[in-house]
Order: structure tokens, then sequence, then C-alpha cells
């Protein structure tokens, strides 16, 4: 996760160096801001070394590009839509001249991910190669980096995106569409040291947002196990200053190796070492009860975010083929307690509208979703749909919305490829349910409703 700093964001070409060497390979992409011209360029498949060659080549200026109006005029903008100075296709040069020009989402090595944010509906936007695989990455970019103040908002279908770095500088969340099983490496900048409270309204003013953006960000990264946070302390740049940054490229690049060589140090190659959080030395009496509010807040925010997972994400998705229509109701029939006690959804194929996209509705549903059961069966397999577009698209979706995926079998296969056994079947494959008596039957769907509902409670 490559996240916001303007100019300071390439020093993560030095720290994504340092992880290259050390063996660890990017399973995924993802940036905010202007760390998405980084995160663009790695997600090519470049080796790091032609990656810095290729940022050193750029020069950095050119993202001042052609001002809106001339010279000193240029400030005269700012009094008018869109408020901004720059020219934003000087962003777009300079991302065809790292990655070549049209290359989309799609053609990426790597999945790569990038944001913005609707100040209309005051919505996030995620523009990823799983969902926007024939858009150009460079008008993501463009996007992204829609600085306000700076670069034109992106204005179509009635949204003005800009930049969502002022929302949230490193959106953590935007990995957690991928398996739990990898480590997450997240990259920004390194707050400079405070000692004072800030001088000057306008440094007070971008403290209280900054401060508002990063506490909610290094919460998410905290609560998150298999998050590593990599600073780099950058403190003698702004963001903003691309002539100074232009000439100290190899200063940014060694600040970032600096900091992610010390991070390694302490995590080990494979990332599993400890998480370390930063020494604030000594507690004086009167810092504690202010210490006790953070680790207050901390519990308060786990505790809703646990609780709002339970009621957002508590519906059951059954897929299956329509040859199996009757086993659809009568593995439904013992979750019918559950549905009533414990507000338990359940959704399935029947639930879409007449001339509704199927995909859409499904992405949709997955969206509410904590667990998915499949009833395998020799038409679930034999269906061409089920196995060409729906399967396909339903476990990729599940993966992406972090869903359980459980399955059934209704029916012997025979030697069939199953598309799921590489997952654990709810019961005994050698007696499908169509195989097991009356009193058997009741029972084991018995105890599939119950495994179900204990996955939605878990």
């Amino acid at each position: 996760m490559l996240g916001s700093g303007g100019v300071k964001t390439l020093a993560y070409v030095g720290a994504l160096a340092v992880l290259e060497e050390a063996g660890i390979e990017f399973a995924s992409i993802s940036a905010c801001s202007a760390g998405s011209l980084i995160g663009a360029l790695v997600a090519t498949g470049l080796p790091m070394r032609e990656v810095q060659a290729r940022v050193e080549a750029v020069d950095l200026r050119r993202l001042l590009g052609k001002p809106s109006l001339p010279g000193p005029l240029r400030y005269v903008s700012w009094l008018r839509w869109p408020f901004a100075p720059y020219d934003s296709d000087a962003v777009v040069q300079i991302m065809e001249d790292l990655i070549g020009p049209g290359k989309t989402f799609g053609e990426m090595a790597i999945p790569f991910a990038t944001a913005g944010i609707d100040l209309l509906s005051k919505q996030l936007l995620v523009y990823a190669s799983e969902t926007h695989a024939d858009m150009k990455v460079t008008e993501a970019v463009r996007i992204a980096v829609g600085i306000p103040l700076f670069f034109p908002p992106h204005e179509a279908g009635g949204r003005v995106v800009v930049d969502a770095a002022i929302a949230t500088h490193c959106p953590i969340w935007m990995v957690g569409r991928f398996d739990d099983e990898y480590p997450i490496v997240a990259l920004q900048p390194a707050d400079a040291p405070v000692t004072t409270p800030p001088q000057g309204i306008g440094r007070f003013i971008k403290t209280i947002v900054g401060a508002g953006v990063a506490s909610r960000d290094h919460y998410l990264i905290d609560e998150i196990p298999r998050a590593r946070l990599i600073e780099v302390p950058v403190f003698d740049l702004e963001m903003e200053q691309f002539d100074a940054a232009q000439t100290r490229k190899p200063y940014l690049f060694e600040a970032g190796r600096r900091a992610a060589t010390a991070c390694l140090r302490d995590w080990g190659n494979d990332l599993s070492g400890e998480r370390r959080r930063a020494q604030t030395g000594s507690r004086p009496a009167d810092r504690i009860h202010d210490e006790r509010a953070v680790m207050t807040a901390s519990a308060m925010m786990r505790g809703f975010a646990n609780r709002l997972s339970r009621i957002s994400r508590s519906q059951l998705f059954i897929s299956y083929s329509h040859r199996d229509k009757a086993w659809l109701d009568v593995v439904k029939a013992p979750l019918e307690p559950y549905v009533e006690l414990r507000g338990l959804q359940v959704w399935d194929d029947t639930r879409i509208e007449a001339g509704e996209m199927w995909r859409d509705a499904i992405d949709r549903a997955l969206a509410s979703t904590r667990v998915a059961l499949l009833l395998v069966s020799p038409g679930f397999l034999a269906s061409p749909f089920i196995r060409r577009e729906e399967l396909g698209f339903f476990l990729e979706a599940a993966a992406r919305y972090a869903v359980k995926v459980r399955w059934v079998l209704l029916s012997a296969i025979g030697d069939a490829p199953n598309p799921v056994g590489h997952i654990q079947a709810m019961h005994d494959m050698a007696t499908p349910l169509d195989a097991l008596s009356a009193p058997d039957l009741v029972r084991a769907l018995a105890a599939i409703a119950r495994q179900l509902a204990a996955d939605l409670d878990g």
C-alpha cells in the first residue's frame, strides 16, 4: 500500500527496492494520491532497478505543466472553477513516459488499484485491475492526483472526483480485497516531530485536517495483524517542492532504502516479526490519563467495527443449479429459525429482478455477504453458464469481499473435476445428501445450518 505524500513518495522506490532484494514478491499494488505514480510503474512488473532508472529520467518539474493562465495570473485560477492553476495533462504525459501510452489495468503484470473521492456524493471510488480492466491506467492516475487547488478535479457522469488523500493518506482497506494469507506493507512519509503547537492559522488548519485523516488510517493499520508500516523520514522537503525533489532524487531513494532496511531488521525477510510501536520514553504522571484515553478510544472503535461487521455482513449467499431448485428449498428450510431469531438473511438468484444484470446483482449481494454456500451436483458442474461464467466471477468476487466459501455435495459427481474440491466440504463426501435416509438427511441439514449460523456469528 503506497500512501500519499507528494514528491516524498519518490522515497518509496528505494524502500521497494530493498523489499525486492530481500526476496519479497509483490502480489498486488494499491496506492493513493502521488503514490499512484510509483505504484502504477511498479505494477508493470519491471525490476526495481529499471523502475528507479525511469524515475530518475523523468523531470518532475513537468508536473507543474502548462499553467491555465500565464505567469502570476495563474493564481487568479483560484478565484473561479475549477480553482486549479495547473493542467493535469502533464500527469498523463509523465505516466505515459513511465509505463508507456495506452496501457490498461488489464495489461498490468501485478494487480493495481488507486482511489479518488467524489465531492458531490461524498463517496470513495476505487479503480482496480479486477473491475476496470479496460480503463487506461494514466486516466486513473490523473484522477487519483487531482489535488484540490492544484490540479482540476475529474468531472464525468455527475461526479466531481479529486485526490482521495483529503479523506485518507494510506487507505489500507483497499488491500482487504485479497486473501488474508498475504502480509501487507504500507509505505508513507513519516510525520515530522512536533514538540510545540503549530504557529499560524494556515499551519494550524493543516494540522487539524491531517490529524483527523491520520488518526483513522493509523487505527486501521494497527488493527490488521498482518500489516507492516514503513514510515520514511523526509522532514526537510515539502510535498509540493518539485524543483527541490528533482535534484534530490538520490537522497529520497536512500531515505526509503534506510527506512525499509531498518524495518526488515526487526521483522525479518518473511515479514513475520513482531510489530514495534514507536517508543514514547518515560511517562509523566499528567500523561497517564491521556494514554488511557487513547486505549479507550481504540477499544471502543474495535468493538464498534466488530458489531458493524455483524450487522452489515449477516447474509448467507447460496449458489446452485436451476436443475436443483427443489434442493434449494430443502437446504433453506432448517435455516428458518436462524432467520427469525438471529436476523440471518439468505440470498439466492431468485431475488434477481427481471431485466437486472446478474453480475451486478451478485456483486451487490456478495458485498453484504459473510458466508457463501455452493450446492454442488452433476447439474451444477455440467452447467456451461455456471462453469464458464458464474463460478469464476463468483469465486473472484468472494475473494475480493473476503466471503467464506462453504459447499455441500447434493449427489455423486463421479470423477468430474470439482472446482471447489480444495475447500473442505460441510459433510462426508462419501455419502451425498440424496443418498441419506430421511432421518439422516434431517440431522445432516440441521448440522449444516448450525455450522453456517456459527460461521455468520464468528
